[in-house]
């Protein structure tokens, strides 16, 4: 309790917020310090299934980190309760107009029969207001609540949030008029449920200025193109759509002209890929990721970004060389790591074009387990990755790229290649066993 103020304020930069509030009871001085220091009171979270006491209790700590905040500014403030609460408005909205002013990122998301104490909350300006999720959520357990109860206000934060730049509301919740506070918006995050047809039209009226849109919905191919039609400037920088239904929102709005698309391959149908694709350039990367349950197929040339997203339950039905055999020309680099290795055949068993190879570290394992070489007649330079992020060098045994070079690139000995070592890898064994494929090796 008797450390100078210098070195302990160097103590409480270093501490996460379970350990300020164990320093707050250290002594009285050391209580003012932790609770004026910014990890208490800048970012403020209240989730309902994290409670770890009485309601009081975490209403009574709620209302202690608000208060310390004082004048000062809050980073986030973010409140999810999805069931009944008395303390959503007796504490929770209360605190949310109080501080206003001062958030700068706002998270509520609430039942919907709280729909217009949310909204009296946030009558306020909010002029350091730069990120917004407001959802109000029917969970199917009492009266519906009313469309009109649920939009949002034309007239929210008071017309004023001149900062406001990304917005996340529910489908059911955009009005149809023009919303000031949203008028510089540039980043809209939108969700449907299966019932909702979505209206495209709505999402332009609220928030003219925006150019990036996550479309969450599985009716979007249910979209009559009239709705479309009367859409204006419905050109954007970047589309993400999240549900089995993709063609209709891809046909829509991309253009040359969007640098970032991203849709599930399991449903689009061969317009949606020949629309998204006809814009590359004559030079494309191509990179193979899996992440979990989804393998990720990106383009990329020096201005677009294309993904294409499948189940990895679905690839073997969807995923069919005659998607991509239209870009086979162009694509020049391509990467891959552990996992898609192995579904490279399902793109294509000849690439003609590509000059550099970059594969995870652990590729060259079990690459016998393919059915047949791949051919890259331009291959000239073979990149190896390891994983720094782990903290770990990554060995790569010249027994196990010599089977890769043999049975996944069927290639003969011929010293055309150049080897590159990147991010730690490295070669474990005599270089000798693989120099008869590589003219060079090369440790970055």
């Amino acid at each position: 309790a008797r450390l100078p103020g210098e070195l302990a304020s160097l103590v409480f930069d270093d501490l996460d917020l379970d350990h300020i509030v164990h320093a707050s009871h250290v002594s009285r001085k050391w209580r003012v310090r932790a609770q004026t220091h910014p990890t208490f009171y800048s970012d403020i979270t209240v989730h309902s299934r994290h409670y770890t006491g009485p309601p009081e209790a975490v209403c009574a700590f709620f209302q202690a980190r608000v208060s310390a905040a004082g004048t000062k500014t809050i980073a986030q403030l973010s409140i999810r309760v999805t069931g009944p609460c008395a303390a959503v408005q007796r504490v929770f909205l209360p605190a949310v107009a109080q501080c206003l002013p001062r958030i700068v990122r706002l998270v509520l998301i609430f039942k919907d029969c709280y729909a217009s104490q949310v909204y009296d909350a946030l009558s306020g300006p909010a002029p350091r207001l730069r990120s917004l999720v407001l959802h109000l959520l029917n969970i199917y357990d009492g009266d519906p609540v009313a469309q009109d109860d649920m939009t949002c206000p034309e007239d929210i934060f008071s017309r004023h949030a001149p900062q406001l730049r990304e917005l996340s509301l529910l489908g059911t919740m955009w009005p149809q008029v023009p919303v000031p506070a949203f008028s510089c918006v540039a980043s809209i995050r939108t969700e449907y449920d299966d019932a909702t047809i979505p209206n495209p039209e709505v999402l332009f009226i609220s928030c003219p200025a925006f150019d990036d849109l996550v479309f969450n919905s599985d009716s979007v191919d249910d979209i009559p193109q009239d709705l479309w039609d009367v859409c204006h400037n419905r050109r954007l920088r970047r589309l993400v759509i999240d549900g089995p239904s993709q063609t209709s929102a891809v046909l829509n709005v991309t253009t040359a002209d969007t640098e970032h698309v991203n849709f599930y391959g399991t449903w689009a149908d061969a317009a949606t890929f020949n629309h998204v694709f006809q814009h590359m350039a004559a030079e494309v990367q191509m990179q193979l990721l899996s992440d979990r349950d989804v393998l990720r197929v990106v383009l990329k040339d020096d201005f677009r970004t294309r993904q294409v997203d499948y189940l990895v339950v679905e690839i073997e039905e969807w995923l069919t060389p005659s998607i991509f055999s239209p870009m086979l020309s162009r694509i020049t680099t391509l990467s891959v790591d552990t996992e898609s290795l192995f579904d490279l055949p399902r793109i294509a068993l000849r690439f003609p074009s590509v000059v550099t190879l970059v594969i995870a570290w652990s590729c060259p394992e079990e690459s016998g387990s393919l059915f047949q070489p791949l051919s890259f007649p331009a291959l000239r330079r073979l990149e190896v990755e390891g994983s720094p992020e782990w903290g770990e060098t990554s060995e790569v045994r010249v027994l196990d790229l010599a089977q890769f070079m043999g049975h996944v690139l069927g290639c003969l000995p011929r010293k055309a290649l150049a080897l590159v070592f990147r991010n730690g890898a490295h070669l474990e064994g005599d270089p000798q066993g693989v120099r008869g494929y590589f003219k060079e090796i090369i440790i970055l």
